[in-house]
């Protein structure tokens, strides 16, 4: 395996591997969803190191490259205090090494607000130390900015002195752009998106880094569609970024009409299209997912009556899911002031 080989080139953590049970959880299946409300996990994926007692002594999110992994893994069986410990220590005595965990595990649970802050605070403790966290301070605010915790202004704020670090690589400049652009959209703002999308593909265009190259086709159709203002080269870039095969896949159809949705263009087609998708879907989870689509195409469409048809047929697919009813709620709402 390859994280064995490389666990063998780190003694410290193939010492710790003796004492390491490891565990992958699906959560969507079995005892996964009742694990993931008792841990307070928010995203996928999360890896939390538990001791004896069940307490976590290490957590963190996302994906990295193994040698991060193996860094954050080591670093937990190295310091078994659990993290209540940790702040009890770090406020007595706060260091670089607390910060970081302390920052990584407010993050993975979503507390984006006190993972800005111990992120700021291993900005202040590192100086000197050659690390730099501005990257990690954008994404921890910009999560605030997904869950309404943390104003656009200062997700803003951060991006920009993200950029600004002379250091920062391209890839993470083009992080910075697509979850600005994914924000941008969200909240209607052009405005939010379009200096990131420029200098990424400014600055992406100069490297041959495959990855680099393959991240900026997919923030193309974006570049082109809020820089360019080209909505037709934009659609068809979409479409040629697609597997083969998308339409003929519900949740890649749906996708694709989301896409046209959140950009307020193609409607026609993106309507069209998800209505192939609730044909296709057999799963009554993906079948609602479409259907709520569908509902907000006709909302921007001014067709709030059919949006609240949609709607209830959403909550008809899925009725477990507490969002499609409050989307009935919405749109019967927007249906009765006009």
């Amino acid at each position: 395996m390859k994280f064995a080989r490389e666990a063998n080139s780190v003694p410290a953590l193939a010492a710790a591997l003796d004492q390491v049970v490891l565990c992958s959880i699906d959560g969507e299946k079995g005892d996964g969803p009742s694990l993931e409300k008792q841990n307070e996990v928010k995203g996928h994926p999360t890896f939390i190191v538990l001791n004896a007692d069940g307490a976590a002594v290490g957590r963190w999110s996302g994906y990295s490259k193994s040698d991060k992994f193996i860094e954050n893994l080591s670093s937990a069986v190295q310091d078994p205090t659990t993290f209540e410990q940790k702040h009890t220590r770090y406020q007595s005595k706060p260091t670089l090494a607390d910060a970081e965990k302390l920052a990584a595990f407010h993050s993975s649970r979503g507390e984006a607000k006190d993972a800005v802050r111990f992120y700021n605070e291993a900005q202040k403790l590192g100086a000197g130390s050659g690390k730099d966290y501005r990257q990690d301070i954008f994404e921890a605010t910009a999560e605030g900015a997904f869950d309404g915790t943390i104003t656009l202004a200062e997700t803003k704020a951060a991006a920009d002195a993200a950029v600004a670090y002379n250091g920062r690589t391209v890839d993470q400049l083009q992080e910075v752009a697509g979850i600005m652009t994914v924000l941008g959209r969200k909240e209607q703002n052009r405005e939010v998106m379009v200096p990131y999308l420029k200098l990424a593909m400014q600055e992406s265009a100069k490297s041959q880094d495959p990855e680099v190259q393959k991240t900026r086709k997919r923030l193309e159709p974006y570049s082109v569609l809020y820089v360019e203002k080209n909505e037709a080269k934009a659609v068809s870039l979409r479409k040629e970024s697609l597997d083969e095969g998308w339409q003929q896949d519900p949740e890649k159809l749906n996708a694709f009409a989301w896409w046209c949705f959140e950009g307020r263009v193609n409607l026609d087609e993106a309507q069209a299209l998800a209505q192939k998708g609730v044909d296709l879907a057999k799963d009554g989870k993906t079948k609602a997912m479409i259907l709520d689509t569908m509902a907000e195409l006709c909302n921007v469409r001014n067709n709030c009556k059919d949006a609240v048809h949609y709607s209830e047929l959403a909550v008809a697919a899925d009725p477990a899911s507490d969002h499609y009813p409050k989307q009935v709620e919405r749109f019967r709402k927007l249906l009765a002031e006009k």
